[in-house]
């Protein structure tokens, strides 16, 4: 625990995570379980270069995977559970060229998966929802492609956002 920093007011970057990676290029997971932690369980903050395999994060008090100004990069065969009070993946602010593929998200408390906020390029492909407050929330991103998302009970919402193709 680094104690409670803010970043530009925005979320905290150093605050109980079980993985923390900012400021690198090209980071590669492969088969990495991250679970309990009292804050996030992952969280990139301006990366450049993610390629993550077989990944599994659960019951994070906060969000599993908070993703922030992370760039080119692919999540494949991946799952977020049950996060406490938010989140499964969230992509936060300034995330572009981020592919998902066979990732599934369950019994968040919020959002299974989010793209909040001048986020471009991002794409489902193949990913799932189920029992989280929102299956997929998109809002104010842009470059928005999911390709079959499969949502079983929970909503799915996009907010003022340009080229949504489902």
């Amino acid at each position: 625990n680094h104690g409670f920093w803010k970043v530009g007011g925005m979320e905290e970057v150093f605050a109980s995570h079980g993985i923390c990676f900012r400021d690198c290029t090209t980071v590669n997971m492969t088969g990495i379980t991250v679970k309990n932690c009292n804050l996030h369980d992952i969280t990139t903050w301006n990366v450049d270069g993610i390629t993550v395999n077989d990944f599994t994060l659960l019951a994070a008090d906060n969000k599993n995977w908070l993703i922030y100004q992370t760039r080119n990069g692919t999540i494949s065969n991946s799952r977020s559970d049950d996060a406490e009070y938010e989140d499964g993946f969230m992509m936060y602010y300034g995330n572009s060229n981020l592919t998902f593929t066979n990732c599934s998200t369950s019994n968040n408390g919020r959002e299974g998966f989010g793209v909040n906020s001048t986020n471009t390029n991002i794409t489902l492909n193949n990913c799932s929802g189920t029992d989280n407050g929102q299956n997929l929330y998109i809002g104010l991103s842009n470059n928005v492609t999911v390709n079959t998302f499969y949502s079983t009970r929970g909503g799915v919402f996009r907010h003022n956002t340009t080229e949504y193709r489902p």
